[in-house]
C-alpha cells in the first residue's frame, strides 16, 4: 500500500497539461486543496496513485485544437487512459476500497483532469468508465484499454448483434481496428474479413481474423479482393471502419446487406492518414464520400444504414473485458512503454505513426 501523499489537507501532483495549442504541453506542478477544511476527500471522491496511462489521438486533437480563448486561464489535463491504485476513499464510497487496481477513461474535454498526471481525484458518481482491473492483467495492461477497445465494442454492441455475422473491419492496424477484431470474434461473428499492412497481418491474425487483405496495394485491389469474397461467401452484416475507408463509398450495394437484411456501416471518427501535428477542424470533418454517405442513410428511403460515430461514451466495456480477461482470451496490443519523463520521444513515434499497437506510459 502507498503512502498517503496529503500534507496539511493539500497534494502536490505533477501533471501534463497546456493552456491552449501555442502553449507548450509539459509536466507542471499543481497543488490540489482539500474538499473542505477538515477533510481532502469529498464523500463520493476517491484518490488514485497512477500506475500507467496511455496515449490515444483524441487526446493530441484536443490539445492541438484548444483555442486561445477556451478556458483561458484553466490549465487542462491531458491524456484519458489510466490504471492505478485507489489510495483513499470518501466517506459515501461503497465499490471501492483502499488497495483497490482501478482503471478507466476520465476524458473530459478541455478539463484539468488528465491521465497523464502522478496522482488522480476522481467522483465516482461523475465517472461511469471506471472499473477494477482483473487480477491477471498489469497496470500497463489495463491502461491500454479504455477508449481504444470501449469505442471498438460500444460501436460494434450497439449496432449489430454479430454472432453469426460476416464483418470487415477496415484499418486492423489501428489499436481500435485491433479490438475490433476480437472483439468481434469473441461476440461470434461467423467471418472477420481485416484489412491491413503486411506488417499487421501476422498480429491481426492472432487476434481472430479470418481473411487478410493489403490494402497498400491500392484501392482496386482492395475492392476487387472483398468483392470476390462476397461471390463466394455472401455481403456483410457489419463493416466496422476504423480509419475512414474510401474503397466502398458510392458502393456499398456490393458489399453490405440492406438496412431491411440489418446490414450496418459503422466508421469511427479518424484517419490514418491524418498529420496530428497538424490538426484542424477541417481535417477532422468527414471526407465528401463519407458526408455523401451519412446523409442518404438518414433519407427515408435510403436503403443502406451509416453510422459515424466517435470514442465511447460509456462504460459497458468493463464487463467484456472482465470476462474476455477471466477466460484468457483477451490479447492486448502494446507497441511501445515509456517513463513520463520521456513523452516527447512518445509523441514523436505517434506523430511518426510507426507503431502497431498502443503506446503506453508506466509511472511506477
Amino acid at each position: 500500500m502507498s503512502a498517503s501523499p496529503i500534507v496539511n489537507n493539500k497534494l502536490t501532483v505533477h501533471k501534463l497539461s497546456y493552456y491552449n495549442y501555442t502553449s507548450p504541453l509539459e509536466f507542471r506542478e499543481v497543488e490540489l486543496k482539500g474538499y473542505s477544511e477538515t477533510s481532502f476527500l469529498g464523500p463520493t471522491q476517491i484518490l488514485i496513485k497512477t500506475k500507467a496511462s496511455s496515449l490515444n489521438p483524441v487526446d493530441v486533437i484536443l490539445y492541438q485544437l484548444t483555442p486561445t480563448w477556451l478556458k483561458k486561464d484553466v490549465l487542462k489535463g491531458f491524456g484519458s487512459d489510466y490504471a492505478g491504485e485507489v489510495l483513499q476513499t470518501g466517506s459515501e464510497v461503497k465499490d471501492y476500497k483502499e488497495g483497490d487496481r482501478v482503471y478507466g477513461d476520465l476524458l473530459k474535454p478541455f478539463g484539468p483532469n488528465g491521465a497523464f498526471s502522478d496522482y488522480l481525484v476522481l467522483d465516482v458518481t461523475k465517472e461511469d468508465k471506471i472499473g477494477k482491473i482483473p487480477d491477471n492483467l498489469s497496470y500497463q495492461e489495463a491502461a491500454a484499454l479504455p477508449i481504444a477497445f470501449g469505442t471498438a465494442y460500444e460501436l460494434i454492441t450497439k449496432n449489430h448483434n454479430v454472432k453469426g455475422a460476416n464483418v470487415i473491419v477496415f484499418g486492423a492496424g489501428t489499436s481500435v481496428g485491433t479490438y475490433g477484431v476480437e472483439i468481434a470474434k469473441y461476440l461470434g461473428a461467423k467471418t472477420v474479413l481485416a484489412t491491413c499492412s503486411p506488417k499487421s497481418a501476422a498480429k491481426a491474425k492472432e487476434y481472430g481474423a479470418d481473411v487478410i487483405v493489403d490494402y497498400t496495394k491500392g484501392a482496386e485491389h482492395e475492392y476487387k479482393e472483398i468483392t470476390e469474397f462476397v461471390k463466394k461467401n455472401g455481403k456483410f452484416d457489419l463493416i466496422f471502419d476504423s480509419c475512414r475507408d474510401p474503397v466502398f463509398m458510392g458502393r456499398l450495394k456490393d458489399v453490405l446487406k440492406t438496412r431491411k437484411e440489418g446490414g450496418k456501416y459503422v466508421q469511427v471518427f479518424g484517419s490514418t492518414t491524418m498529420d496530428y501535428r497538424t490538426v484542424t477542424v477541417a481535417s477532422n470533418l468527414p471526407t465528401k464520400g463519407i458526408m455523401r454517405e451519412l446523409v442518404a442513410s438518414r433519407l427515408p428511403f435510403s436503403k443502406y444504414e451509416f453510422i459515424s460515430a466517435s470514442i465511447s461514451d460509456g462504460g459497458d466495456f468493463i464487463k467484456a473485458v472482465a470476462d474476455l480477461s477471466a477466460s484468457n482470451k483477451l490479447k492486448i496490443p502494446i507497441d511501445s512503454v515509456f517513463k513520463p519523463k520521456d513523452y516527447k520521444k512518445a509523441l514523436d513515434k505517434f506523430y511518426s505513426g510507426s507503431f502497431k499497437g498502443k503506446l503506453v506510459f508506466d509511472f511506477e
